[in-house]
């Protein structure tokens, strides 16, 4: 056992010389303090010092969530446009269950304009058709939303930062969660957490083309009061740069 000595007390040692000389006189005052503190105790008080002080460290050496939406917006920064062909892989649980195959084009047009056509058009093509063309660009998210640093991870030498955004303007959306990967700022995982209690989750896997990185296959679970869905998309040759007419927005 090791002594420690508190303020206002003396270690335990010196603590017993010291009663046992006292006088008579002395012996009818309040005794002296005496504290007693064990290694064990010591080394929780020294890890739970340290613990404090990494993790301040540890928040101090974080990113700004601005920081990274720029880094994300930088990635593509110079794509002006594309335009691609995807396929869809759709289990639709409703009050009936489905299997249906969509397929469409998928139009983008700097900063943050987007259209998804489907060849045809059953009422499962409509409910994804407002999602997939209403993610946005990190290059606008700012104008629309509340950005803060979520979480930061680490993988293989890289880090995983998820970014929540809460929308400025009322709703059907609380808030969204979207992560990226440090090796590139792209996105690798969105999740839309709805008023209503639905979810909306999306796994996303890219592909480098030159310069820019793009999506290559996206698998998403639709977790809606409505209906649940598991949707895989596979992105076929991106027409990068391509030139689209404005009005193939928003119709």
């Amino acid at each position: 056992m090791t002594d420690w000595r508190r303020p206002g007390g003396l270690p335990s040692s010196a603590c017993r010389t010291a009663q046992s000389g006292r006088s008579r006189e002395q012996r009818a005052r309040p005794p002296i303090r005496c504290f007693t503190m064990t290694i064990p105790k010591l080394l929780f008080a020294a890890t739970l010092t340290a613990a404090v002080t990494f993790a301040g460290r540890a928040a101090a050496d974080a990113p700004r969530a601005s920081d990274i939406v720029a880094k994300m917006a930088a990635t593509n920064e110079s794509l002006q446009s594309y335009k691609v062909r995807i396929h869809f892989d759709v289990d639709l649980h409703s009050f009936i269950t489905m299997h249906p195959t969509l397929d469409g084009t998928y139009y983008y047009k700097k900063p943050d304009k987007a259209e998804l056509d489907f060849d045809t058009v059953p009422v499962v093509a409509q409910e994804f058709k407002h999602f997939y063309a209403s993610m946005g660009s990190p290059s606008t998210w700012g104008q629309a939303y509340d950005i803060s640093l979520a979480s930061v991870t680490s993988d293989g030498g890289r880090e995983r930062y998820t970014l929540k955004l809460v929308p400025k303007h009322d709703g059907n959306v609380d808030h969204m969660l979207v992560a990226t990967d440090s090796s590139d700022y792209a996105i690798v995982r969105e999740q839309w957490f709805y008023r209503n209690g639905g979810v909306i989750s999306m796994d996303e896997h890219n592909q480098r083309l030159g310069e820019w990185v793009l999506p290559k296959t996206q698998t998403a679970d639709f977790k809606l009061p409505s209906y649940q869905a598991h949707v895989v998309s596979a992105f076929g040759k991106f027409e990068l740069n391509a030139k689209i007419a404005d009005s193939v927005f928003g119709r």
